[in-house]
């Protein structure tokens, strides 16, 4: 008996232990119909709590950054991680046979400004599916690599791929836009 109730009591912690890292599996729509997948990490606390969207690199998906995502989960925000399907694993794989050659498919991939339009839309999409769920205070934006050049896009900065931008500025969950300069960007943000 003994063993039974310390059996249940084990179980029970790692349910708890986990159920404070839950994540889902979400999909939003794209202004062009194409379904965004997300994979959100809602904190534990009651309210609507601020959203952290986290863009992957070159090949990335919705089930990277787990880590991240977790820590600011912790800390109380709604981490949110976007695939984007038109430069996620199957596009890069696709760019690395038709170029021959890693380098230059990656290259070709990362100054693809369709691929940056697209990820534009991924986070239109997942910035209104986190406002129909709750309005958070407001939203900070997070990317690696080509993650972070498609944030710095949207925070507003200028951009030698030739982008018509889709900015934050008439998406009024974003309030404060900070961004770091990488090559082919230019800050035009008041933090720089």
């Amino acid at each position: 008996m003994r063993c039974l109730r310390a059996l249940v009591h084990l179980m029970a912690l790692c349910f708890l232990s986990n159920s404070a890292f839950a994540q889902q599996l979400v999909k939003a729509p794209r202004a062009d119909g194409v379904q965004t997948p997300m994979r959100v990490y809602a904190p534990s606390n009651d309210g609507c709590a601020p959203v952290a969207l986290i863009s992957p690199g070159a090949g990335g998906s919705e089930n990277g950054y787990t880590y991240l995502a977790k820590g600011l989960q912790e800390d109380g925000w709604r981490a949110i991680v976007m695939g984007h399907q038109e430069s996620g694993g199957a596009a890069l794989r696709s760019d690395i046979r038709r170029d021959q050659g890693i380098r230059s498919g990656l290259e070709a991939l990362v100054n693809d400004p369709k691929a940056y339009e697209a990820r534009l839309m991924d986070i239109g999409a997942a910035l209104k599916w986190a406002a129909d769920s709750c309005k958070p205070p407001f939203v900070a934006l997070l990317g690696h690599s080509m993650g972070a050049r498609t944030v710095m896009v949207e925070a507003g900065a200028k951009n030698s791929l030739g982008l018509n931008v889709l900015t934050s500025r008439s998406r009024p969950m974003v309030r404060e836009k900070c961004s770091l300069t990488t090559p082919g960007m230019t800050c035009t943000s008041p933090c720089c």
